[in-house]
């Protein structure tokens, strides 16, 4: 089996595609749907903190 390594910032840079995410968070709302939130989107984690609130509100 092929060792898998985690990329920086900087590999994805040249990653053809546009799903590549460095590290991604995922959470679970209060009426239990579940999504994820990929880090590299977001300068602060008070803007995905944002984002999470928003979210959870859309989804429940």
């Amino acid at each position: 089996m092929k060792k898998l390594q985690q990329l920086s910032r900087n590999d994805l840079k040249n990653v053809k595609g546009s799903a590549a995410c460095s590290m991604w968070y995922n959470h679970t709302a209060s009426c239990g749907v579940s999504y994820g939130l990929c880090f590299d989107n977001y300068t602060s984690i008070d803007d995905m903190q944002k984002a999470v609130d928003d979210l959870d509100k859309i989804k429940c």
